[in-house]
């Protein structure tokens, strides 16, 4: 289940080689985001979740 973090603690989570999924639309990410998240939006998150790598951290 998704749950919402603070920046602190993704940002620790990162740092230790979680992989961040940013949820948003194509325009946001452009516009910023984490450097090396991967986008995939929520509208098509649950068909693309097998694209997710199973040897990394999950929060």
């Amino acid at each position: 289940m998704a749950r919402e973090v603070t920046p602190e603690t993704c940002a620790a989570a990162w740092a230790d080689g979680a992989l961040v999924v940013d949820v948003r639309e194509a325009d946001e990410y452009a516009a910023g985001h984490v450097p090396g998240a991967r986008l995939m939006s929520l509208r098509t998150l649950p068909a693309r979740c097998d694209e997710l790598p199973a040897d990394r951290q999950r929060r």
